[in-house]
């Protein structure tokens, strides 16, 4: 509002300067001195229209880069524990004017941890730079601890989706920033997560991951009246082995 006010102060005066000039080139004339007005107005009207169009951009710009913020921290805490490397590249990464630096820690501090908001929030942050440059420093939090978990690189694929960028060039895009080593810890993970050793075949992961689904399954443990606390930790557990699955699957192939 504050910014209005200022504006308003400002430009108010426009019509008159012009009707001021139309009388003094016009000799006071009636013709003058409207023709001077209605310049004054029709620049006022362009200047205003200017002025807002710059504000919503800037607003926008604002709200996307909240929005980054809040995805980057979300990939910092998505694994369950937020390092002091991946803080670090979060600051080289994300530069701001130091006079909101108290700002950006709690926006950082009060982010989500839920993998599930990533989506909305990369659509929110959609725009603020090119996509290439906003998925590798989401990347580089990823990995900069050295270990990259699996909440992590669905994640980043989620993301990717959100702003047009098809799996396979994602994956490619991943060989080429070195990930070949933190997918090889993804993968690791994936295949633990099911019960099974790193390098486990196909039709094991498809084996394991059946009888996982039959178990964990829901309706299989209402009808074992099981505990509403166990029924909610097998639907997590469910979830994390669906991504993992997901995960091999992409990785190795369907042979």
């Amino acid at each position: 509002m504050r910014y209005r006010l200022r504006q308003f102060s400002t430009h108010a005066l426009v019509p008159f300067l012009g009707l001021a000039i139309g009388a003094l080139v016009f000799n006071g004339k009636t013709l003058g001195i409207v023709f001077g007005l209605g310049l004054g107005i029709a620049i006022q009207r362009w200047w205003w229209q200017r002025e807002r169009h710059r504000v919503a951009q800037c607003i926008q710009q604002q709200n996307q880069s909240v929005a980054f913020i809040k995805l980057a921290a979300l990939m910092a805490k998505v694994d369950g524990v937020v390092s002091t490397a991946e803080v670090a590249v979060f600051k080289k990464g994300i530069s701001y004017h130091p006079k909101i630096k108290r700002l950006v820690g709690k926006l950082f501090d009060r982010a989500t941890q839920r993998v599930e908001d990533g989506p909305q929030l990369a659509l929110e942050a959609s725009g603020l730079a090119p996509t290439p440059e906003l998925l590798k420093l989401l990347y580089d939090i990823a990995t900069a601890d050295g270990t990259v978990h699996a909440h992590q690189h669905t994640l980043l694929r989620q993301v990717a989706k959100v702003w047009g960028v098809p799996d396979k060039e994602l994956q490619q895009q991943l060989r080429n920033w070195g990930a070949h080593i933190a997918g090889e810890d993804i993968l690791v993970d994936a295949f633990a997560t099911l019960g099974l050793a790193a390098g486990a075949t196909w039709q094991e992961v498809k084996t394991a991951y059946k009888k996982l689904i039959r178990q964990l399954h829901p309706d299989k443990l209402r009808g074992d009246d099981a505990h509403p606390q166990d029924i909610a930790r097998a639907e997590q557990r469910l979830q994390e082995v669906t991504e993992a699955y997901q995960q091999i699957s992409d990785n190795i192939g369907k042979n």
